[in-house]
């Protein structure tokens, strides 16, 4: 957490040395139970996985994003079946951190991992609105898929909640 902490804070003076002085800065993140998830049974244990999607957003007045960036943290923790949590290591790197260490680009339909998914999601983003990323999102854009397979849900929420934070 520690990390992740340290990557907003150079987000946020990151954004802050670049943005004019009309420009406005949010943030925003949303917490799930990931894929991963079982429940533990006599013969192994069970993991709950908790995802949570972060977005850092420079937008304009009118919410046209001018930058914006995303994170994942993905933490699994497992569990008995008497539902006693079983220690273990507590370093907890965020998909971005990962890099090529996490494994998507395999199963990736368009032969890209998380973070440049991510980075093609992020670049694709700007001069857009969060109408325009939901409308694209549900229509199944394909320049927005060419980019960016990974479901989507997450990043629109996260930005949505971003975007509403700079406007207010």
């Amino acid at each position: 957490m520690k990390k992740l902490l340290a990557l907003v804070l150079a987000l946020v003076l990151c954004l802050a040395a670049t943005s004019a002085f009309a420009d406005k800065l949010g943030f925003g993140s949303v917490t799930g139970v990931g894929h991963s998830s079982k429940d533990a049974t006599e013969d192994a244990v069970g993991v709950i996985q908790v995802e949570t999607t972060y977005c850092a957003v420079l937008v304009d007045d009118n919410g046209v994003i001018l930058q914006i960036k995303f994170d994942v943290a993905q933490n699994n923790f497992s569990f008995d079946n008497e539902g006693k949590i079983i220690p273990h290591d507590d370093n907890y790197p965020t998909k971005l951190e990962k890099g090529d260490a996490y494994g998507m680009k395999k199963a990736s339909a368009i032969g890209l991992d998380w973070y440049e998914q991510a980075a093609g999601l992020q670049d694709w983003l700007v001069g857009k609105t969060i109408d325009e990323f939901k409308a694209a999102v549900e229509a199944k854009d394909e320049t927005l898929l060419a980019v960016c397979s990974i479901t989507a849900t997450a990043f629109v929420n996260a930005a949505e909640k971003a975007i509403a934070d700079a406007l207010k």
